[in-house]
């Protein structure tokens, strides 16, 4: 099967190969897939009797014969039912599952093969048959403190469970048995509300709860912190001579310590002085004290022009106060390029004024325009112009006769013939002459 699986993903298949069956002459073999759609596998199975020497058969199975064949164990712990004793398989939707007042879980509901399990369809018709005996249309109940709206049923102890509201946006649970919801159905049927859902007249008895003592049977063990314990230093050893030598100093340390008087904490910070502030990147351990910056008495920069290039800048000398006005810059032509451009000279207000320039023919190219000449205007006394004598209409054409006969067509066919087998003109001179052999 290993083999087989290997074959399938050479050759780019969507199936997967589920079982093989040998037949017990050993000639035969048959192989068990799953696959979603019809695949075209002659070129597998020509490929298969090549490789095991064998007659080949592919079945395709569905998910739920697949797990058949394969077996395990399912969630009950017992072994699953269709590799045991189910041969029949009956569709299973989530209607089962809601009249068993089932929440509808995909992982819970799914088996082994993915489908909803078959034991949801074994006692579906036990629950249909008691589902029958509740009535249909009490969804709300009515009586005399308010309404009540159905939650759910229970089949078993044979019993519905409503909403109550007791207070205002507060709501409670009440169960309620059959036969005192059918009572009280027919009654709002009748126009009439009852006092209260219960039934009066049943004594509900109320399951009293014994709670134990056990925190007098639980000890808790007492925690010892040891005060005495000191952490290690990175450079001491536990064994060696190194260690051995440091033991007795550390110590004559600590009896030292215990002699001088404490001092305040403030009286610490002052003596050791203001601490440098520490660069935050630097790692622990080579942070160095940080040297106060000097005055410096150098003079102060020029602003600088953000925009020009760095190296370029020069200080900007002030401007005398005393020195005359500048002339205003004339402006500046914007279709211009730049410094190509020339102080525009004032126009005299006494020249005279100049003279319109004639329209432009939108046809005419720029550079060759040039003003047209009115013309004359036509003398009315004039003798009139000389008109061409009209054209003699042309004589009907024969629509029967033909075009040759004519003697008009024949030609011009024949000179565009002559014409498209010369070949191309040369430069400057005629086509050369064509031997018409009709001719």
């Amino acid at each position: 099967m290993v083999r087989g699986r290997a074959i399938i993903v050479s050759l780019g298949i969507d199936m997967k190969i589920c079982d093989v069956e040998y037949r017990g002459d050993g000639r035969k073999a048959t192989f068990y897939y799953t696959a979603e759609g019809r695949v075209d596998f002659r070129e597998l199975v020509r490929l298969y009797a090549k490789e095991f020497q064998v007659k080949v058969e592919m079945r395709q199975i569905g998910a739920r014969q697949e797990s058949s064949r394969i077996g395990g164990i399912g969630t009950c712990g017992r072994e699953l039912c269709c590799s045991t004793w189910l041969t029949d398989f009956k569709s299973v939707n989530t209607h089962a599952a809601r009249y068993q007042n089932l929440s509808i879980n995909q992982a819970k509901l799914s088996g082994q093969c993915g489908r909803l399990k078959c034991c949801l369809n074994y006692e579906l018709d036990t629950y249909m048959e008691a589902i029958n005996e509740f009535p249909q249309d009490v969804d709300i109940l009515r009586y005399q403190g308010g309404s009540a709206s159905l939650i759910k049923m229970d089949i078993f102890k044979r019993l519905l469970y409503y909403s109550v509201e007791v207070e205002k946006s507060r709501n409670t649970v009440m169960a309620i048995s059959l036969d005192r919801v059918k009572v009280v159905k027919q009654m709002n049927l009748k126009g009439e509300l009852p006092d209260q859902l219960q039934d009066p007249d049943l004594v509900v008895e109320e399951e009293v709860l014994d709670y134990a003592d056990m925190g007098g049977q639980v000890e808790l063990p007492d925690i010892k912190k040891n005060k005495n314990k000191k952490k290690k230093k990175p450079g001491q050893r536990q064994d060696g001579q190194a260690g051995g030598q440091q033991q007795p100093q550390q110590r004559r340390e600590g009896g030292d310590r215990q002699n001088q008087p404490k001092r305040d904490n403030q009286q610490r910070r002052n003596d050791q002085g203001p601490r440098p502030p520490r660069d935050p990147n630097a790692p622990r351990g080579e942070q160095k004290p940080r040297e106060p910056d000097a005055p410096r008495n150098e003079p102060q920069r020029p602003p600088r022009d953000p925009n020009a290039p760095r190296g370029e800048q020069k200080p900007r000398e002030p401007r005398d106060p005393n020195a005359p006005q500048r002339e205003p810059r004339p402006p500046r032509d914007p279709n211009a390029p730049r410094g190509e451009q020339k102080p525009r000279e004032p126009r005299d207000p006494n020249a005279p004024p100049r003279e319109p320039r004639p329209p432009r023919d939108p046809n005419a190219p720029r550079g060759d325009q040039r003003p047209r000449e009115p013309r004359p205007p036509r003398d009315p006394n004039a003798p009139p112009r000389e008109q061409q004598p009209p054209r003699e209409p042309r004589e009907p054409r024969d629509p029967n006769a033909p075009r040759n006969e004519e003697g008009r067509g024949q030609g011009r066919n024949r000179n565009r013939n002559r014409n498209r087998n010369r070949g191309p003109r040369p430069e400057g001179g005629d086509r050369p002459p064509q031997n018409n052999p009709t001719e």
